[in-house]
């Protein structure tokens, strides 16, 4: 394996002097840095990050923090564009991304704690935003370290943090609106965990529409995403409660998927014309029968704008939020 003296030797140049143009110095003159690219092309040379960074105290690694239970990742594209996006931009920018990864906030603490102290991890991109998240928090009171969320801060403390969002609350009346503008009345949400600071804005967004607007009370429904049968109870409990519900707005297309599969085996779907919208407008939403009405909220802009917030890129001031746009794709799903 070559080394940064083997690329020296063969550009001519010192081992310093190697070394500045591999971090791109302005002091290295443009003839000589061409000399010692081509050296490390021909010899296939690639520097050691870690073992730079931990050596100069310096970084050109992005620690992108998971949600818990890394499963849900590998299932939902939602959280894949999301790292595709982020990639891309540190790609650009020769830094390299490392996964963070945790089945509890113990397991996720002790991985991020590992990448601070051993990888001199410097930048962090959180994928979600949670009420009370001890990782987070743990993050956030590290100094030197830049720590970017997707998602709204949670909390006052978490406030002077950077973060890339959509605006929930707004995709959440327009949710709702969009609903009741196609004639159905009498609306549910249903969400997995409303400590998930995402779920509670689409959720508080629905609830401003439908009591504004309405006289109706708007229902709830928690789902699991791997407990059909408790589901399938919670379900029935709701329409037992009220069996006049008619439009259902889901957090997410895979909720929306799960909601899909219990009215499909309920007394509602032969007897009610109902309507479903949900969000992220993944392939879940497209291929679904009948396809589902999604929100599209562009998680691809999401990692992108993320990275450059965490790289220092963002061409805006103050340089602390950056809003993501979002628009209701219909389907067949909210079609009478």
């Amino acid at each position: 394996m070559a080394t940064i003296k083997d690329v020296a030797r063969l550009a001519g140049v010192s081992p310093s002097t190697a070394s500045r143009v591999i971090h791109d110095s302005p002091l290295i003159s443009e003839p000589t840095k061409i000399r010692v690219r081509a050296a490390m092309e021909k010899l296939d040379y690639s520097p050691n990050f870690t073992a730079q960074n931990l050596a100069n105290q310096k970084t050109n690694m992005v620690g992108i923090v998971l949600p818990l239970t890394s499963q849900r990742v590998v299932d939902d594209p939602f959280f894949l564009k999301i790292i595709q996006g982020i990639t891309q931009v540190c790609n650009q920018h020769d830094y390299l991304v490392l996964l963070a990864a945790g089945k509890t906030s113990q397991e996720l603490l002790q991985n991020v704690q590992s990448m601070i102290k051993r990888g001199n991890i410097k930048n962090f991109i959180f994928t979600y935003s949670s009420q009370q998240d001890p990782v987070l928090n743990y993050v956030s009171d590290q100094p030197g370290i830049n720590c970017v969320l997707i998602g709204k801060p949670s909390d006052k403390r978490e406030r002077n943090l950077k973060f890339v969002d959509n605006d929930n609350l707004q995709a959440g009346s327009d949710a709702a609106n969009f609903l009741l503008g196609r004639h159905f009345n009498k609306l549910a949400y249903v969400y997995t965990d409303l400590r998930q600071v995402v779920q509670n804005d689409r959720y508080l967004g629905v609830k401003q529409v439908v009591d504004q607007q309405t006289s109706e009370q708007l229902l709830c429904l928690k789902l699991k995403l791997d407990d059909y049968l408790y589901n399938r109870q919670a379900f029935q409990q709701l329409l037992k409660n009220d069996s006049q519900v008619n439009g259902f707005v889901a957090c997410d297309d895979t909720v929306g998927i799960r909601l899909q599969q219990l009215l499909k085996s309920s007394s509602i779907a032969h007897q009610t014309n109902y309507g479903i919208i949900c969000f992220n407008n993944s392939i879940f939403s497209r291929i679904s029968h009948p396809s589902l009405t999604s929100v599209e909220v562009f998680p691809l802009q999401l990692g992108e704008r993320a990275a450059l917030l965490a790289l220092g890129l963002a061409n805006q001031e103050p340089n602390f939020s950056l809003i993501v746009d979002h628009q209701i794709i219909e389907r067949n799903s909210t079609r009478n």
